[in-house]
């Protein structure tokens, strides 16, 4: 196992060769065999299915492509029981310090029938478990031709709580530095007066946006650790690369008060 933590204005850190060879075939074939929402900011939604290559909808705008999951650990274990042994392992090099109680993700979920959000109703009417969101979901990148590069973001607004983590497992079993898919992580201190919104609508988030200080490859089996309030983007994948990029990602909490660093605000 090898472990790299990365100076910058936030906590992140990088596993590889952490996850034994027959989970990560496991979690591979559970992503590339699941249902994905590709549409899902902007109606009407159309589902994506990567063994195959082929959408129920011909999608019409450009968005993520998302695979909601579960939201807390229970969940995790009943939902998606690939993703929960994917957790527990992961749990080891975390020495067991994170729960599943990360920022939320606002996902409606057409595919399974349910959403945990309160603001979206399940199709009988009834509305969605209150105060919950998801925070385990399966994610994909598309190549440059069908995706747009994912707006310069963090995942948790709230700058005053350093408990907020994003994990993210790299699910690819070969990918190679041509197929591209970075994440880049840059700083909070703005060299030229640029904030998110700026050009991009992606959310309501006037944070100062600084160079790139940051950048992570998506190795097969890497393990992504960072602070959710974390500017990032990630690259599309390049057009000639025979699959898009996978991942699982978890929204996790630091077990105990945090530190409430409210001047990285």
């Amino acid at each position: 196992m090898s472990r790299i933590d990365k100076p910058g204005c936030h906590p992140l850190t990088v596993w590889d060769n952490e996850v034994p060879q027959e989970l990560m075939q496991e979690v591979y074939d559970f992503l590339m065999d699941s249902e994905y929402c590709v549409n899902f900011y902007d109606q009407s939604h159309s589902n994506y299915y990567p063994r195959t290559k082929t959408y129920h909808i011909p999608r019409t705008h450009p968005a993520a492509v998302r695979l909601p999951l579960a939201w807390d650990e229970q969940s995790t274990e009943h939902r998606a029981n690939v993703a929960w042994k994917l957790w527990v392992h992961l749990q080891k090099i975390l020495n067991n310090e994170y729960t599943i109680q990360g920022a939320k993700e606002g996902m409606p979920n057409y595919m399974l029938g349910i959403s945990p959000l309160s603001s979206f109703d399940k199709p009988d009417g009834t509305p969605g478990k209150p105060n919950c969101a998801w925070r385990v979901f399966g994610d994909g990148q598309e190549h440059e031709l069908r995706a747009h590069t994912k707006a310069i973001h963090s995942d948790s607004i709230d700058m005053a709580d350093d408990t907020l983590y994003t994990l993210v497992y790299f699910a690819n079993l070969e990918w190679y530095p041509q197929y591209y898919g970075e994440t880049l992580f840059h700083s909070n201190v703005p060299m030229n007066g640029d904030y998110t919104r700026k050009f991009e609508d992606d959310q309501s988030r006037e944070f100062p946006i600084g160079e790139v200080e940051n950048v992570v490859a998506p190795n097969p089996g890497r393990v992504m650790l960072f602070d959710s309030r974390y500017l990032h983007q990630i690259k599309s994948v390049a057009t000639y690369c025979p699959e898009n990029l996978h991942g699982l990602v978890f929204r996790i909490k630091k077990n105990g008060p945090g530190l409430q660093k409210a001047d990285q605000a």
